[in-house]
């Protein structure tokens, strides 16, 4: 068909979208493609400037309809800002969508500029956006298998999702001034926090006195949980946490919401890990911890109904259960696949051509 040369990346809002798709244009650069990207209003910081960079506006059309007029105004000056990129060079051209609503205008100009597209799916359930390109796209790739069962139309190709370089400390307890033998939980909630998640793990750590806890409870949070305390005998909470893999290399067991982006981190590093999804948004997130329990990768817990007694009990099942831990990593390591972005630029590539 072409020899395709660049690759127009669209993504935003959230670090679930975001870091794989720059993941993606990392490994896309090192191959020899040209990358630029098309962002909507990224809500968390990011350090892409490598990259040839294009703001474009962009906003949900579910939820409030108060906002509708207006925001189908911006999804129109997307569009009309993404054609000339869109247009541009078609022939050595392609396009790669992460999901949401910002990849909107860009896959409407796309669309209407006859540029070959495709997808990436970062949860179970496909979001709005995904579903009414997907019959569109070239493919669409998936981080669940399960995805396919709501793309019919689509066709869907399973690589697992991207995941951020992240560094593997061989010391991680002695580098932070830990007893090599002290068992160590993390509580992630997201790149947001997850207030209520933080407060239970705080409990938790007052019913497991021997085990250090550290908490992300999210910068929203902050003011809260300082009245409370953010260090105390056997735990610490950060509001946000800038060496993720640090906090992995420690961790013994991971307690921590269901996106995908952390799901992949845990299983890159592989570690027992207990999902408390959040229990709105379409359900994704509690779809993808059924994704993992399922296969025995992963604990479930529904925030709704755990308490610090409840958390204290799995975890001290996973700490006191070394034939639970192996199996449950072996079992993350059969879930995902290696290299989901070698497998998705060269399907790409091999499409194309």
């Amino acid at each position: 068909m072409k020899h395709v040369k660049k690759i127009i990346i669209s993504t935003g809002a959230t670090g679930g979208h975001i870091f794989p798709a720059i993941v993606v244009a990392n490994k896309a650069r090192d191959i020899g493609l040209e990358v630029k990207f098309i962002l909507s209003s990224p809500r968390i910081d990011l350090d892409v400037i490598d990259f040839d960079i294009h703001m474009v506006p962009s906003a949900p059309i579910v939820g409030k309809k108060s906002n509708l007029a207006i925001n189908l105004l911006k999804i129109f000056a997307g569009t009309i800002k993404s054609m000339p990129m869109t247009l541009s060079d078609r022939r050595r051209s392609v396009m790669l969508a992460s999901g949401a609503f910002p990849s909107v205008p860009p896959l409407i100009a796309a669309y209407l500029s006859r540029l070959d597209f495709y997808i990436m799916e970062q949860n179970v359930i496909p979001g709005a956006t995904v579903k009414t390109f997907a019959s569109k796209a070239r493919a669409v790739f998936t981080s669940f298998p399960e995805t396919q069962d709501y793309l019919e139309n689509a066709n869907v190709i399973f690589t697992g999702n991207p995941i951020r370089k992240l560094t593997k400390y061989e010391n991680a307890k002695r580098f932070v001034g830990l007893d090599e033998n002290q068992k160590v939980v993390f509580v992630v909630g997201g790149s947001q926090g997850a207030r209520r998640l933080a407060e239970i793990a705080l409990e938790t750590s007052k019913k497991l006195k021997d085990v250090f806890f550290f908490i992300q409870c999210g910068r929203g949070n902050l003011e809260y949980f300082k009245k409370i305390g953010l260090v105390g005998k056997n735990y610490k909470i950060e509001p946000f946490i800038e060496d993720m893999g640090l906090m992995y290399s420690l961790a013994d067991v991971v307690v921590s919401r269901a996106g995908a982006g952390t799901i992949f981190e845990v299983i890159h590093f592989g570690i027992p890990l207990i999902l408390v999804p959040l229990e709105i948004s379409r359900g994704h997130q509690i779809e993808n911890a059924r994704s993992l329990a399922k296969k025995q990768a992963a604990l479930i817990e529904l925030e709704s109904e755990l308490t610090p007694d409840k958390l204290a009990d799995r975890i001290s099942e996973l700490l006191g259960n070394s034939a639970l831990r192996e199996e449950m990593v072996r079992a993350q390591k059969d879930f995902a696949p290696s290299n989901p972005e070698e497998k998705i630029l060269n399907f790409i590539l091999e499409d194309q051509n």
